[in-house]
């Protein structure tokens, strides 16, 4: 299991980039580390998980549901996240997937979007995301599209 960590705007955005061999066990204890401090998940705005560079993923439903339940808990202290996940691989996106119909039920209020690439997913968060209550796309006086150039290609 490896992983990295980002963040951007003033603790705004997170990027949380998976790589190597990785687990459902792996992916509920990395999530859970990540929601366990209250005040970073006060702030952020958007998340973007990227499995792009993981090689193998092993995942059960149960497991899946674990991480909506983290979700559905962050979601009491900030409804306001908007989460893509970027998966390229079979399996990952299609436990994506099932994540994503889990928190559309389960969380609703937080918007979740499954992508095969970075870019996408990318232009989906700036346009998606809400910062200080106004969406990332609202013009010069709210925040523009690319609010700190953090989720540049």
């Amino acid at each position: 299991m490896g992983y990295e960590l980002e963040y951007g705007d003033n603790g705004r955005e997170l990027v949380v980039s998976c790589c190597d061999s990785f687990s459902g066990a792996d992916w509920v204890t990395v999530v859970a580390g990540l929601y366990s401090d209250g005040e970073m998940i006060k702030k952020i705005r958007r998340q973007l998980f990227d499995l792009t560079r993981v090689s193998s993923l092993a995942m059960s439903n149960e497991e899946v549901r674990e991480l909506v339940e983290l979700e559905k808990e962050t979601a009491e202290i900030n409804r306001d996240r908007v989460i893509a996940v970027v998966a390229v691989g079979g399996m990952s996106y299609g436990m994506g997937r099932v994540w994503k119909s889990y928190m559309d039920v389960m969380v609703p209020g937080v918007m979740t979007m499954i992508f095969k690439d970075l870019e996408s997913a990318r232009l989906w968060l700036n346009g998606n995301s809400k910062v200080e209550g106004r969406s990332a796309s609202s013009g010069p006086h709210g925040y523009p599209a690319k609010t700190s150039g953090f989720f540049r290609s």
